[in-house]
């Protein structure tokens, strides 16, 4: 893994703080945001897509001259988590994305019949 200099790694961790939101913003707004150069948001937020942190969303219309913008938002599909609740009656399982919504929720009984040595995945015995 490359190391990053500290104001570099800090100027990522705002930008992706201000897309944490789950919000789609444009560039423009990112700068306003960040306090960051044009240049600095533009390079991170090229490094995040490459990444898969970062998508490209809707075409923004602007009034006036200029080109048009396009939106870029937190690809919460960048990772998973999963928790998993192993209690003495139920076991409860919840995969949610990056941004915490629910991807898969089960809730299955805990299986009382097994042994310590007894290996179950998903009711079947190995």
């Amino acid at each position: 893994m490359a190391t990053t200099s500290l104001p570099r790694a800090s100027n990522r961790s705002a930008v992706l703080a201000a897309l944490l939101s789950g919000s789609e913003l444009d560039r423009q707004q990112l700068i306003a945001d960040t306090g960051l150069s044009r240049a600095a948001v533009f390079r991170i937020i090229d490094d995040l897509m490459e990444a898969g942190l970062v998508r490209e969303g809707r075409r923004l219309t602007r009034e006036g001259p200029g080109r048009q913008s396009t939106a870029v938002g937190f690809n919460h599909r960048s990772a998973l988590v999963c928790g998993v609740d192993l209690g003495g009656t139920n076991c409860r399982i919840v995969v949610s994305d990056a941004l915490g919504h629910p991807v898969i929720r089960s809730r299955d009984a805990t299986p009382h019949a097994a042994s310590a040595d007894t290996e179950v995945l998903s009711g079947y015995r190995k």
